[in-house]
């Protein structure tokens, strides 16, 4: 018995528990409900075959108590058809302990449900005698898996393979990587259409690489950043304007870099990893309004706002502020007017402290107050960002 367990600990054992009710035939072995439970190991998978120790209560006939060693073939391996009905027939010998110690001999069949899963249903019946007359037959039900074992699916190593060409987009530009410049002529001479880029236009994702032909600048890659042209791309010590056509490209040399954009008051960093022969693809945020509360009857700007309205002008880009003040529906309208005037030119009096002409933003009519919002959040000014008119 010791082996045994020390055996089912080092191999992958399969535990019964089943209950059903026996009937004696001649000579009464025990009749009545039974419950019963196995412990197998499959030491000889290749033939199907299962060694075991099977135990039986059986609470008729004052008790008995039947312990023995079996073996279970298995008609159907069932590891591979877990899809079907899987049939198996057991044999076995051992004693029967009631009022006296009686040896036993069990025949059975099994057939277990078809399940994807590691524990499921076993159907059987079984016939045991004690080879002196008694002869006894019983019908069982229980479950039977495996305790503690969880079966993983093989590990599928990832593709190897290298990401497809992208190919071009009819009526779309290309791009050379050679000049950083967009051209409507086919690609230059030993170049294949598939291997372009083509202008992706605004369903880019924020963030993409996209593979481009290798040129004569082994080690680099290249960015391409959408934005609006009020934006400003800068890379170390570089700046790179957005052109009118919503994009900015500068080549980079493969390995990390740290690519900013500026504009409206908003900085947008990104980390990035640039890799030879691709181009990185990066989109720009629009900027949001910036809202500078006040406190209640003051044009005063507080001084963590200050710092708020500083990092606004420094991170501008070309982008024209639009200046507004706001009031609370509190007190006289004259006099919120007035407040809400010169609320607005108190910002506008930070924007040129901090290198702003007074051509870059516009002092506008006041809001009137919004009922969505409290009153210490009407008490403000907002500075919307739009882009500067085209002469």
């Amino acid at each position: 018995m010791i082996l045994w367990l020390a055996l089912t600990a080092w191999a992958d054992p399969t535990v019964d528990v089943m209950v059903g009710r026996s009937v004696t035939v001649a000579q009464d072995l025990g009749s009545g409900p039974l419950m019963s439970a196995g412990l197998g190991v499959r030491a000889w998978t290749h033939l199907g075959l299962e060694g075991r120790i099977d135990a039986k209560l059986i609470s008729g006939g004052g008790g008995h108590l039947q312990a023995m060693p079996a073996l279970r073939l298995h008609l159907l391996d069932p590891e591979t058809r877990r899809e079907a009905w899987r049939p198996s027939l057991m044999v076995g010998g051992g004693g029967s302990l009631g009022e006296e110690l009686n040896p036993v001999v069990l025949f059975g069949v099994d057939v277990d449900a078809p399940t994807g899963w590691p524990h499921h249903m076993r159907f059987g019946a079984a016939t045991w005698t004690d080879l002196t007359g008694g002869w006894t037959i019983g019908l069982r039900v229980g479950l039977v898996g495996r305790p503690g074992r969880s079966r993983h699916e093989p590990m599928v190593p990832p593709s190897t393979e290298p990401p497809p060409s992208p190919t071009a987009t009819s009526g779309k530009p290309w791009w050379d990587p050679e000049t950083c410049t967009w051209t409507d002529e086919a690609p230059k001479e030993g170049w294949h259409p598939e291997q372009g880029i083509s202008l992706p236009g605004g369903s880019a994702p924020r963030a993409v690489h996209q593979g481009v032909p290798s040129s004569s600048r082994r080690g680099q890659g290249w960015v391409i950043v959408a934005g609006s042209p009020a934006h400003r791309v800068v890379v170390g010590e570089q700046v790179h304007d957005i052109g009118e056509d919503g994009v900015a490209r500068l080549r980079a040399a493969e390995g990390p870099l740290v690519v900013e954009v500026k504009g409206g008051g908003q900085r947008q960093r990104f980390e990035v990893q640039i890799m030879d022969g691709y181009a990185l693809w990066l989109r720009a945020s629009p900027p949001p309004e910036v809202r500078v509360l006040f406190e209640g009857g003051s044009s005063q700007v507080r001084p963590e706002d200050r710092i708020l309205v500083q990092e606004l002008a420094r991170n501008r880009g070309s982008y024209r502020l639009r200046i507004a003040g706001s009031y609370s529906p509190d007190g006289g309208m004259e006099l919120n007017l007035q407040l809400a005037a010169e609320r607005a030119e108190a910002i506008a009096e930070l924007l040129r402290t901090a290198g702003l002409r007074e051509s870059d933003y516009d002092l506008v009519p006041p809001r009137p107050p919004d009922p969505s919002q409290s009153a210490a959040q009407q008490r403000a000014v907002f500075v919307q960002p739009v882009l500067p008119e085209v002469p």
